[in-house]
């Protein structure tokens, strides 16, 4: 504990004396000192009577501690000095002592002979409950002690702990949880870790939260207990700490290797019977003496103690031995009676706890053990072979009390091939369950967490991964509600979210059963010899829909034959069902745990069937990115571009649907999709909303709605789950759809609105575009994006759509509708003035016959150029001469072509062309006679140059410079053509 030094002397006094607080307590007596003012009497009174109670708190917990025993034949005792000045020089200390040392019971002694248990508690952390409650009744007792006063016990749901308590035993979680509510552990001044070698999860997650916490906690104490001499990364975890080695206590064990195989008939043993060999060979070296059993789980336990009482050993107790044990039973244990006792134990009892009498060791060389499997990505609990280390610890179980023999139930060879110590838990997990696990804990960020061994960064990347695809956690990294409820589940990570998700869909009751049937082996066997027979017996079990249903109706018919027969009956059926009965009995234990978990979290198991659709969108739920899509030639093509097909003892292996969830993935030769089902491809999208990406393209207007829209397709890790779905441009671009209904909508009038604001607005557009043909120059119109830039500015920017458009309109001012309202101006573009619009007259004056004239600019058309109407009844009042003249827009352009039209030996007296051609212009201002007539006339006389109008005659000119004749008889058009002397013939044929 730091603070700042006070220049009062008074103030010092009393900063000395804090020293004498509880750590509980010194955190708010420090603020309230260094808030204390000089001259300020009457709080520095108040503050000194708060210190003298605090003070004498611990005074009365100083004076209350017990009087210490120790066992000076334990090496820990003999260690005892070494240990002590260790303790007044560093803050942690690593104690390495073999099995039998008597570390475990007599360092919480050592803690409190030196005057830790006052400020605060010493909290011993063991990996096991059993462990916690066995040792404080065993500390209690060496100090002559009730349990539950000075020495007591905390695990889940139960503890013997009162206010008089000074020294507690609990699990590794216990110590943990407590950090969400005393972040800085004041409630203890010497921490415990026990069995760090064990490297469970809990355990690496404290030895990175209190390497963290040490610097702020300068008074605490922290020793870590190790069994094994694997010392050195635990001293450097923290600052090169001291390592105190511990020789164990004890008398030679010898070292039997007796494998599974009988020497008499060179046949397989089963384990069962190879305990029972090993059992006759002890007997004959003492058959008084108790005996040891290791196994890996509950289920062998319980199979082996079965085995054992039908074997008839004589005036011998077969005692159980196991985490979950009651406490009553668990006395039995280690308070024997007269009698011989076969203790049958897990692997709790190779470290944790010695059971007293033993003499010899029976070792299976097995443990039940979760590991994550990153290619399935499926957490299973697996019996596997125990480490060199472990196999140490266990032989060291024996000998304590004279010499002893371990009998090993597999060969020297195996022995030596195995790894020298068991892997942390920490890198056979999921790293999503791992950082589920800190998150539910408030351990910080893992990827900055001081770990032991710390993951690679890529693991950790994809364990984040993971929970955000099952919704454990926020884009931002933050813990959800339903994260909170997974961390509950001490099952792999994707089970515990489909339990989530069924749970929601009164699905639960068949979650349980396909969560357990996932966590263990496959119980249906499939021997090579029999592969035929096995297929046709678990074909009455298959569902052409789904394996998870396949196993729901397993799980019921054997339900229904365990009601129904004794347990030798039930074995029966298993064998002629060819399935494994031991892995049958585990699926069943590991449901019940199962099932009595959710039940202590109140969840509502479902009596009713569950739904297909139910049950499958659960398992969906936690296996979205396990999902594919049938392609043409069978295959299924999944996320990240994975293609698979379902593993052929499958049931849809023949018949899957188009779409399919799949449990897990492996690879062998090819990659395999394991417990598979039908799913549809719409649950698809609301399941998986927060993992998809969208793919938005062809933006298009849609005249009938008066909105943008385009073609979408949503992906999930580059599987297409919808394609080509229509849908709205402006939630996805908003400008771009304001864009297009700007241009489309109103700009080219591909959305008939009736509104007083905008209703002159094509009739604008059409004069405007008329300008444009009678000029034969586009361009006079203003282009589009400037015409859609007009409409921009006076529209408010969230409108996208005729509908936002007219809902603005019915409530805008008058101000904003009138700048709404385009004139000619706004249209054209300044260059296309009036008076040169009147060059394009919209009637031919023919001498008292007024003819109506249409312009159209489109040399592919029939029509493009000039076209008067004129009635069949006044087509002989035509003069045709008239006619060369056109339009005054179009003669000089005329006058023009017809000099450049001529011979060139003609031609090269009247260059350059068009000044002569302005120079006739302006001397005919008004058509007089015919065009060609004048022009040869004018040109003879100016340059002496004689030319005739029959050499204009034979010029060939580009169609819009010879006048269209339409002629209609009422509405309807009988004829048209630029030779009206043609037309007349014509018209005249046709009408004889």
């Amino acid at each position: 504990m730091t603070s700042r030094t006070h220049p009062n002397p008074q103030l010092r006094a009393l900063r000395r004396r804090l020293r004498q607080v509880s750590a509980r307590q010194w955190p708010g007596l420090n603020r309230a000192l260094a808030g204390l003012k000089p001259g300020d009497d009457e709080a520095l009174h108040a503050f000194e009577q708060r210190l003298e109670q605090a003070a004498a708190d611990v005074a009365r917990r100083r004076a209350d501690l017990p009087t210490m025993r120790y066992d000076e034949a334990l090496p820990m005792v003999g260690q005892r000095e070494a240990f002590l000045d260790l303790l007044r020089q560093h803050q942690v200390i690593v104690v390495a002592g073999s099995t039998g040392c008597g570390k475990s019971t007599q360092l919480p002694k050592l803690l409190l002979e030196a005057g830790f248990g006052a400020r605060g508690l010493i909290g011993v952390t063991q990996p096991r409950r059993i462990a916690a409650r066995s040792l404080a009744r065993r500390v209690a007792d060496e100090l002559g002690e009730a349990v539950g006063e000075r020495i007591g016990w905390q695990v889940r749901f139960a503890q013997q702990a009162g206010e008089r308590c000074r020294v507690k035993f609990m699990t590794d979680g216990i110590l943990l949880a407590e950090t969400q509510g005393d972040r800085e552990l004041r409630g203890y001044d010497a921490i415990i870790v026990d069995e760090v070698h064990e490297r469970s999860l809990n355990i690496d997650f404290l030895l990175g939260y209190l390497r963290r916490l040490l610097p702020k906690r300068p008074d605490l104490k922290l020793v870590l207990a190790s069994a094994t001499l694997d010392t050195a990364r635990y001293s450097a975890h923290f600052n090169n700490a001291p390592v105190l080695a511990v020789e164990g206590r004890g008398f030679p064990v010898e070292i039997r290797h007796r494998p599974l195989v009988s020497e008499a008939q060179g046949e397989d043993l089963d384990l069962y019977q190879g305990i029972h060999a090993a059992i006759v060979e002890l007997n004959g070296e003492d058959p008084r003496a108790d005996i040891l059993v290791f196994l890996p789980g509950e289920r062998e336990i319980r199979d082996a103690h079965r085995h054992l009482e039908g074997a008839g050993l004589r005036h011998t107790e077969i005692v159980p031995l196991y985490g979950r044990l009651s406490a009553e039973l668990q006395d039995r244990v280690f308070k024997p009676a007269g009698g011989r006792r076969i203790v049958l134990a897990t692997n709790v009892a190779e470290t944790s706890l010695t059971v007293p009498r033993i003499k010899f060791v029976i070792d299976s060389g097995l443990a039940r053990v979760m590991r994550y499997a990153p290619r399935t990505q499926v957490q299973r609990l697996q019996i596997e072979p125990i480490s060199q280390a472990a196999a140490a610890q266990r032989a060291g179980r024996c000998g304590r009390t004279a010499p002893g023999i371990c009998i090993r139930l597999y060969a020297e060879q195996d022995a030596l091939r195995r790894p020298e110590f068991t892997d942390p838990e920490l890198l056979r997990s999921s790293l999503a369950g791992v950082i589920l696990s800190m998150l539910s804990l408030r351990l910080g960020d893992p990827d900055r967490f001081p770990f032991i061994d710390a993951p690679a960064r890529r693991l950790l990347h994809e364990g984040w991964q993971v929970l955000f695809e099952l919704g454990a956690v926020d884009p931002q990294r933050r813990l959800t509600e339903v994260g909170s409820a997974m961390a509950k589940l001490p099952i792999d990570v994707r089970l515990g979210r489909m339990l989530v998700a069924a749970r929601q869909r009164d699905a639960l009751d068949e979650g349980l059963i396909i969560a357990a049937a996932l966590s263990i082996q496959d119980p249906r066997e499939r021997p090579a010899e029999r592969r035929g027979e096995a297929d046709q017996r678990h074909a009455v079990w298959r569902d052409e829909r789904s394996d998870f249903l396949g196993w729901i109706n397993l799980w019921r018919d054997f339900e229904r034959v365990a009601a129904e027969q004794t347990q030798r009956g039930l074995r029966d059926w298993c064998a002629q069902q060819l399935l494994s009965y031991p892995r049958m009995r585990e699926w069943r234990e590991l449901h019940r745990q199962l099932k009595l978990l959710v039940k202590q979290l109140e969840w509502t198991i479902n009596a009713e069937p569950a739904s297909y659709e139910a049950l499958h969108q659960a398992i969906l739920v936690a296996y979205l990115t396990h999902i594919g899509e049938r392609d043409p030639k069978q295959d299924y093509r999944g996320p990240r571009q994975r293609k698979f097909r379902p593993f052929p003892s499958s049931a849809l292996a023949r018949s899957g649907g188009r779409w399919l969830v799949a449990a897990s993935l492996l690879e062998t030769r090819r990659l395999y999709a394991l417990e598979v089902a039908r799913i549809e491809q719409k649950w698809i999208e609301p399941l998986a909303a927060h993992l998809l990406t969208r793919q938005h393209y062809e933006p298009a207007w849609d005249a009938d709605q008066a909105q943008a829209w385009c073609f979408e397709d949503l992906l999930l890790e580059g599987l297409p789950v919808v394609r080509r779905r229509r849908t709205r441009l402006a939630p996805l671009d908003h400008s771009q759809a304001r864009e297009l209904f700007l241009r489309h909508g109103l700009v080219r009038g591909e959305w008939r609105l009736r509104h007083p604001a905008l209703s002159q607005h094509r009739q604008l557009f059409a004069e405007a575009e008329a300008k444009e043909e009678k000029l034969r120059r586009r361009g006079l119109l203003r282009d589009e994006l400037e015409l859609a830039a007009w409409f921009d500015q006076r529209i408010p920017g969230e409108i996208v759509d005729g509908r936002s458009l007219l809902s603005w309109l019915r409530q805008a001012d008058q101000s904003s509708l009138q700048r709404l309202r385009l004139s000619i101006a706004d249209l054209v573009v300044p260059e296309a003035t009036a008076s040169e619009l009147e060059l394009y007259p919209t009637s031919l004056d023919l001498g008292g016959l007024r003819l109506p004239l249409s312009y159209s600019f489109d040399p592919q058309n029939d029509a493009d150029g000039v076209t008067a109407s004129v009635s069949l009844a006044d087509l002989g009042r035509i003069d045709p001469a008239m006619l060369e003249w056109l339009v005054p827009g179009l003669r000089e352009e005329k006058v023009v072509a017809l000099i450049k039209g001529l011979p060139k030996v003609q031609r090269r007296h009247y260059v350059p062309a068009p000044d002569f051609a302005r120079a006739f212009l302006e001397a005919h201002p008004l058509p007089r006679g015919g065009l060609c007539e004048s022009l040869a006339a004018f040109l003879t006389r100016v340059t002496g140059s004689p030319v005739a109008a029959a050499d204009f005659a034979a010029v060939s000119l580009p169609d819009h410079l010879r006048l269209r004749l339409s002629v209609h008889q009422g509405d309807q058009l009988l004829s048209s053509d630029r030779d009206p002397a043609k037309l007349i013939v014509d018209l005249a044929e046709r009408s004889r």
